[in-house]
């Protein structure tokens, strides 16, 4: 196999030049004078030959070497892209976790809200048994009959609104003020239902 098959295409092109170009380009490449003026055009075109392959040779390292940096970056591109990825997953599981315990802190508002209300029906509850416990007792006192005045007039405190309101006064006095505070309600309940028990 001859130096000249060894060339690709590309570098058989540079070898199509006139007789005088070529040893301009050989003298130019290093090679002495004498040898050169001493040779054909046979010679001259192996020698070209052997030039150029040896150039080329000296650039495969260069080109490794850029192989490599290359490598190298795009390694680095693909690490920086899966650190974005990681990130953004990151980011949108944290968003998704306030938005659970946004709804959550909601839902706990919406129960303790309707433990509140259920807790004012038991209080409403209770205060009307208690009212017609009273009407009840004052029904046996008057002697059963409701709307009889056959005794001494009823004062204020006998009466229905008197009675309520009394209830009520109690209440007051025996409740602990409700809190305006969420997240005070939770005592608020238990304190209520400790005195149930009282």
């Amino acid at each position: 196999m001859s130096i000249m098959d060894k060339l690709q295409a590309d570098q058989h092109e540079q070898l199509k030049c006139s007789t005088e170009r070529l040893r301009v380009k050989l003298a130019q490449a290093g090679i002495d004078e004498e040898n050169i003026l001493g040779m054909d055009r046979s010679n001259l075109l192996e020698a070209m030959a052997n030039v150029i392959l040896e150039q080329e040779t000296e650039r495969e390292p260069v080109d490794e070497s850029r192989d490599a940096s290359a490598m190298e970056v795009r390694l680095r591109e693909l690490a920086l892209e899966e650190l974005k990825v990681k990130t953004d997953a990151d980011i949108r599981k944290r968003e998704a976790d306030a938005q659970n315990k946004e709804r959550e802190g909601e839902m706990r508002k919406i129960e303790l809200d309707i433990e509140m209300r259920n807790r004012q029906l038991e209080v409403d509850r209770e205060v009307r048994i208690l009212e017609l416990r009273g009407q009840q007792e004052a029904e046996t006192r008057d002697g059963g009959y409701v709307g009889l005045d056959l005794g001494p007039k009823r004062t204020w405190d006998d009466s229905r609104a008197g009675r309520t309101k009394r209830y009520g006064d109690t209440l007051k006095h025996v409740l602990p003020q409700m809190p305006t505070e969420i997240t005070e309600l939770p005592q608020f309940f238990d304190t209520v239902e400790k005195l149930r028990y009282v």
